[in-house]
């Protein structure tokens, strides 16, 4: 378990209890994970709040982006949303425990850094195709892009900076 600001953050694997008063055992090969406002004592890590798939948190599984901050209760969002600061130690948290590599994206992309004026450039990435996605250790993308021949590749949940779609992607969405 980790604390960041004032949550405490555990993960939940095959084997372990979890729920109203731990009363249930988790039966699945992905790991939860759980997020516990400290403040207040319901448990033994606190109130809890909010529960997701660790793919979803670290953008593995399609529906998270693996990026950003994160609002744990739509109700009372001034209360409980995570800074992205703190998703991001989050995130390396998960996947040094669960060794979930991270989303790689192959496809024609330009790279680089954009801006109105010397003053506000910044890294930007322009997508053209997402040809393929796969999740991967970061030190194999080079030989795997050299077996497929693609053209570059973006990390989503670890750049940092602009992602944009170009007009010719956009058209050819399905």
């Amino acid at each position: 378990m980790i604390t960041v600001d004032k949550y405490n953050v555990r993960i939940v694997r095959k084997g372990d209890t979890y729920g109203r008063e731990f009363c249930l055992t988790y039966d699945k090969d992905e790991p939860m994970v759980e997020f516990y406002d400290g403040r207040y004592p319901h448990c033994k890590f606190g109130q809890f709040v909010s529960r997701y798939n660790v793919a979803t948190i670290l953008g593995t599984d399609g529906w998270g982006r693996g990026e950003g901050g994160l609002i744990l209760d739509g109700g009372n969002i001034n209360e409980w949303t995570v800074q992205e600061k703190d998703m991001d130690t989050v995130r390396e948290y998960l996947r040094t425990e669960t060794g979930i590599k991270p989303m790689v994206w192959f496809g024609m992309m330009t790279h680089g850094q954009f801006g109105v004026t010397e003053h506000d450039i910044e890294p930007m990435v322009i997508i053209h195709s997402i040809d393929e996605k796969a999740t991967m250790d970061p030190e194999e993308i080079e030989n795997y892009m050299a077996l497929r021949h693609y053209d570059s590749y973006l990390i989503p949940s670890q750049f940092v900076g602009y992602v944009t779609y170009s007009s010719d992607y956009i058209r050819n969405m399905p």
